[in-house]
């Protein structure tokens, strides 16, 4: 598989850009603050949906712009596929696979795998293990749609745990049976 054109729309410092890609290998090259991470940032939002620096969509659209949109055509196995995003801020974000609408952002996972590794990721070998966790999840997440379901699920139970948490801290009472309600839930998820 590869990516053989890329279209951006108000992505970033972005305004326009069309670009083909080779098979064999691509290099970017150009001076600091021209757009190479962006350009990358780009592809791993075609995979994920999402940016790999965990910024807002609304933060990714260029200054002044009201929507931001990504196009590319991969060649997948003998067959060209195109995937389309369109982002406007009041709207719902669209991702599109050969002109059909996702309805959920996990059916699109693993469609395009990417592993992205940024100037700034330099803590996945040195700092905590939440990068690399990241990291590992994204990876696994693209080839096995069970383990990700089960992330997922595991996420949104985290989630509720520590709000409900914070709730009794703040009312500065225990329940120990929500939080052992919790605590089971959790390790169904767990166990991939």
């Amino acid at each position: 598989m590869h990516l053989t054109q890329i279209k951006l729309a108000h992505f970033k410092n972005y305004s326009e850009l069309k670009a083909s890609f080779s098979s064999q290998f691509n290099a970017f090259v150009g001076k600091n603050g021209m757009g190479k991470t962006n350009l990358l940032d780009a592809i791993y939002y075609l995979a994920f949906g999402k940016s790999h620096f965990r910024i807002p969509d609304n933060q990714l659209m260029q200054k002044g712009a009201s929507f931001f949109r990504l196009e590319s055509s991969f060649q997948i196995s003998e067959k060209t596929t195109e995937i389309i995003i369109k982002v406007s801020p009041k709207k719902q974000k669209v991702i599109e696979k050969d002109g059909k609408k996702y309805k959920r952002l996990s059916d699109h996972i693993g469609t395009i795998p990417v592993v992205m590794i940024a100037p700034d990721d330099t803590l996945i070998g040195t700092g905590g293990s939440e990068d690399r966790r990241r990291l590992m999840d994204e990876t696994i997440c693209q080839v096995d749609k069970n383990y990700l379901t089960k992330l997922n699920a595991y996420n949104k139970l985290i989630k509720q745990r520590n709000a409900a948490l914070k709730m009794l801290a703040k009312n500065q009472r225990w329940d120990e049976n929500l939080i052992a309600s919790f605590d089971e839930q959790l390790v169904g998820p767990a166990l991939v």
